[in-house]
């Protein structure tokens, strides 16, 4: 049986605890998602099913993750506080293998702080610095220009409403267009905890792009003609968007506090 401090005792007490809370802010992300408003369109029921077949799928997933991580770290306390440099980076890498990001940033911040061997403690401090580098690439290069992207066409539809010209029209397509790019192209970048709004977003604008292709190919009406917005079935997910603005948010703070052990990390607090 091995021997561990008070403070190691308490990190791990502490370390469950976390657990619970990055498993929560999962299921609070997916609650979230649930606001579509159910009408008489048979593709708009077909989302919404889906859509709580993916929650219902991703709680599932994320609660087993909850119950894992708390398994784990209760058997390998052994190595996880190891002063011996070699096992704590293999349990490390195994763990960075095995859970959520979300999970373990919270564990390896927690675990650097309770390791007794200044050593160990650099091995988990390191780690914890890394993910919170990966977030900032996450922001630079998809939260931030998704969130600009989303907010463009959310305003060139208000102007919309107001003018019913085709040229606000023209202007949604290229910010729908732009975004369903950047979430195609920037895909392996889209964290746990996005994935099922950026489906949605997604089935929204590859229904709504194929609409406006299809009716403006041969009849493309004058940028002041008032026109009106048919291009797709599927309504737009507003809680979805909401989201990644909310987790850029969160992201940013996460940069942000780091910052002064990280010199020269990006982030946008714009």
């Amino acid at each position: 049986m091995n021997n561990f401090t008070v403070t190691q005792i308490t990190a791990f007490a502490s370390i469950l605890a976390i657990i619970v809370s990055a498993t929560q802010i999962y299921i609070t992300h997916i609650d979230n998602t649930n606001e579509l408003s159910i009408t008489t369109i048979q593709k708009e029921k077909e989302l919404i099913q889906k859509t709580k077949e993916l929650q219902l799928k991703t709680l599932e997933i994320e609660r087993n993750w909850h119950f894992k991580s708390i398994d784990f770290v209760s058997k390998h306390m052994d190595k996880i506080f190891s002063n011996n440099i070699e096992e704590s980076t293999r349990i490390k890498n195994v763990m960075e293998a095995s859970f959520p990001p979300q999970i373990n940033q919270a564990l390896f911040k927690k675990i650097g702080k309770a390791s007794s061997s200044k050593s160990t403690r650099n091995i988990w401090e390191r780690a914890y610095e890394d993910m919170v580098r990966h977030k900032s690439l996450i922001i630079d290069e998809l939260l931030y220009p998704v969130t600009i992207s989303l907010k463009k066409t959310n305003d060139a539809y208000k102007r919309w409403k107001e003018t019913k010209k085709f040229i606000e029209i023209k202007s949604i397509y290229e910010g729908n267009l732009t975004t369903s790019t950047i979430l195609t192209t920037k895909n392996l970048l889209i964290p746990p905890e996005l994935r099922v709004a950026s489906l949605q977003l997604q089935e929204h604008y590859d229904d709504w792009i194929a609409g406006y292709q299809r009716i403006i190919e041969n009849n493309q009406p004058s940028d002041n003609r008032k026109y009106t917005i048919k291009y797709s079935h599927l309504p737009f997910p507003k809680s979805a968007s909401a989201l990644f603005s909310e987790i850029l948010k969160q992201y940013k703070e996460d940069v942000a506090a780091l910052r002064p052990v990280i010199p020269g990390t990006k982030y946008h607090l714009k």
